[in-house]
């Protein structure tokens, strides 16, 4: 007995296009892009060792927030850039005469003498700056 197999012609069949396919795709570089980005953001900054504290209020970043980093070897970095303690000042009130309402971000290592994050402060204080905060980190939850 003759077997008879269905044959379909590429000219009879239309083109269809498939969009769920196309979305998986879309969404999968799209968090590919996320992610690459994310340790981007890590890749740029300076790695400090924050205390912890109990009860921490976190706040939003603006746009006149300065950041002062002190490292454990009593190093400045404004920025990200290091500054001598006698450029700081100055650097400080340049910024400072620009923006009247610049707020300073002092980031201490936990390991940072506490002489070095008080002189910057008193820097800061100097420099006519008011707004000024301490940076730290929740304590880990147990």
């Amino acid at each position: 007995m003759p077997v008879h197999l269905e044959t379909t012609r590429r000219e009879e069949q239309e083109a269809r296009i498939e969009l769920v396919p196309m979305i998986d795709i879309v969404f999968f570089v799209l968090a590919i892009f996320m992610l690459i980005s994310l340790n981007m953001v890590h890749l740029n900054t300076l790695k400090v060792n924050l205390p912890t504290i109990a009860q921490a209020n976190p706040e939003t970043y603006e746009d006149n927030l300065l950041s002062l980093l002190i490292d454990e070897n009593g190093n400045v970095f404004l920025e990200e850039t290091l500054v001598a303690p006698n450029e700081l000042a100055t650097r400080l009130q340049e910024r400072f005469a620009h923006n009247s309402t610049l707020r300073v971000l002092i980031r201490g290592d936990r390991d940072a003498r506490h002489g070095h994050i008080v002189s910057v402060l008193d820097t800061v204080r100097k420099a006519g700056i008011q707004n000024v905060d301490l940076e730290t980190r929740p304590e880990p939850q147990n």
